[in-house]
């Protein structure tokens, strides 16, 4: 039995993570969020302002920008649009072995996985990221997945894309 209850283990497993957030968030994100979310989504996500939009950087990821965008309280959807999703910010690879459509490989994963339910539904591709599902549970995800499945996930994936 552990001496942390899962709370607490999932806490500091939270805790750790906020080291790998790299990067400096980009002054006018709250703009760049609500124009992406207000192209993609539609709906609700025009009729609020840069000021209403909520966006917070969500720690992770050593090469890529993770924020959670929002509707503000007392703002619902118009039609089908989600109140809440998570828009990716792609960074320059570590390693790379080709300069154009380097993240091409990275978005077709991205899409076969949502498109069999094994990640969140992407709600929109462009050339810097893409904005997907917010998962609220991605922590305990990280912490309590099965990661022999995961991987097996992954390397089918790649079987059959390569």
């Amino acid at each position: 039995m552990s001496k942390y209850s899962d709370e607490s283990l999932e806490n500091k497993k939270y805790e750790d993570m906020k080291h790998m957030t790299r990067g400096e968030t980009p002054e006018d994100i709250r703009d760049k969020c609500l124009k992406l979310c207000a192209e993609y989504l539609g709906g609700s996500w025009n009729e609020i302002t840069a000021e209403q939009i909520i966006v917070r950087r969500i720690s992770g990821g050593y090469t890529n920008q993770l924020y959670y965008c929002g509707l503000p309280q007392g703002i619902s959807p118009i039609k089908d649009e989600p109140k809440e999703v998570a828009i990716k910010l792609y960074g320059k690879k570590w390693i790379s072995g080709r300069e154009k459509n380097e993240r091409m490989s990275d978005m077709v994963i991205v899409l076969l996985a949502s498109e069999f339910d094994l990640g969140p539904k992407i709600y929109g591709l462009f050339n810097e990221g893409e904005i997907e599902e917010y998962v609220e549970v991605i922590k305990k995800i990280f912490f309590h997945f099965n990661c022999h499945n995961f991987i097996h996930i992954i390397l089918c994936i790649h079987e059959i894309l390569f």
